[in-house]
């Protein structure tokens, strides 16, 4: 650049020339870069950083209640219950949730509980269900005059288990089946099994219990038949209870009945003339209680029984026979 007085070329930075003394105009001097006003620093970062947070946190708390009223449980009753352990001779006490693993609405359910059969079907929400679970435990550990309990010792009746049975208001809510390493625990509500927990201490919940449903079966049927209170015939409106017999001299026998079904030993001669005791365990396959068909998965087979007008039709691979009360 030139003085624009005089011409001589001017250094740079300078404000006036050497030579004639002349100014530099203001425009032509080099420019600093803009500052912020003392103090700023452009976009206050820790207000930003301050405000991310809260979002996050915002979030967070939004996906928590989210999930919890979906279903998640998070309450002291989901929680596994101490045992007591001052008397090794008695039963664990009834656990609430231990591991449990949570009922689906998924509606699938085990083959033996597709066959069961009751006046309406059996429904409980998991609320419910937690709800009578609490009162199970309540009248396990605080027993009043509505509170029985049926104790069978290992071996007894030809099952290798002691078993602890526990009934409220004449209904079996408990059972405690023992071989002295292998425990079983069953819950029941209007003999409906509500929850199974197995020796390793992991529950299953209403309708993932069904693929257990044969405990709850065999309990349900000790249970009622050796009740004092005899409420398994309260349950037989239909007539089954009794000794049934054919015109070849074979008889059907069935002593005790549930609300799912029932046992019944048939009594036969073979070919050589021989006398044999042969027990089949009956699943009710129908609302009215009348028809009835054997629960063995593996049979290739399987007997079906049904309640007509004064006799009892039973129905197999072999012709059908018809079987009268005695």
């Amino acid at each position: 650049m030139n003085c624009s007085n005089c011409g001589k070329p001017l250094n740079e930075n300078a404000t006036f020339c050497d030579r004639c003394g002349a100014s530099v105009p203001q425009e032509y001097l080099p420019q600093m870069p803009a500052e912020h006003p003392s103090g700023s620093k452009g976009p206050n970062t820790p207000i930003v950083i301050l405000l991310i947070l809260i979002l996050a946190a915002i979030i967070g708390f939004g996906i928590y209640f989210a999930l919890r009223s979906s279903g998640g449980d998070t309450s002291p009753a989901a929680e596994s219950a101490q045992t007591d352990a001052s008397d090794p001779t008695q039963p664990s006490a009834p656990t609430i949730a231990e591991t449990a693993q949570p009922a689906t609405d998924s509606g699938e359910q085990s083959a033996d509980a597709a066959v069961k059969a009751t006046e309406a079907p059996f429904t409980i929400s998991q609320k419910e269900l937690e709800i009578e679970i609490e009162k199970i435990r309540k009248w396990y550990y605080s027993p009043t005059s509505d509170d029985e309990k049926l104790v069978l010792e290992n071996g007894e009746d030809g099952w290798n288990y002691s078993r602890d049975y526990r009934f409220h208001n004449g209904k079996l809510v408990f059972a405690f089946i023992f071989d002295g390493t292998e425990e079983h625990r069953l819950y029941f509500k209007d003999d409906h099994m509500i929850r199974y927990i197995d020796e390793n201490h992991t529950a299953y919940d209403y309708p993932d219990c069904d693929k257990f449903s044969s405990w709850a079966e065999k309990a349900l049927r000790e249970a009622y038949a050796k009740y004092s209170g005899g409420t398994a015939s309260d349950t037989d409106e239909s007539g089954w209870i009794g000794t049934w017999k054919n015109d070849a001299g074979a008889t059907m026998t069935i002593t005790a009945v549930t609300a799912s079904g029932f046992d019944v030993v048939y009594h036969h001669t073979t070919e050589q003339g021989s006398w044999i005791d042969s027990t089949y365990h009956m699943v009710f396959t129908d609302s009215s209680h009348l028809t009835a068909t054997e629960s063995a998965d593996n049979a290739s087979w399987k007997y079906t029984l049904t309640l007509s007008d004064g006799y009892l039709l039973v129905e197999s691979r072999y012709p059908d026979m018809k079987f009268y009360k005695e």
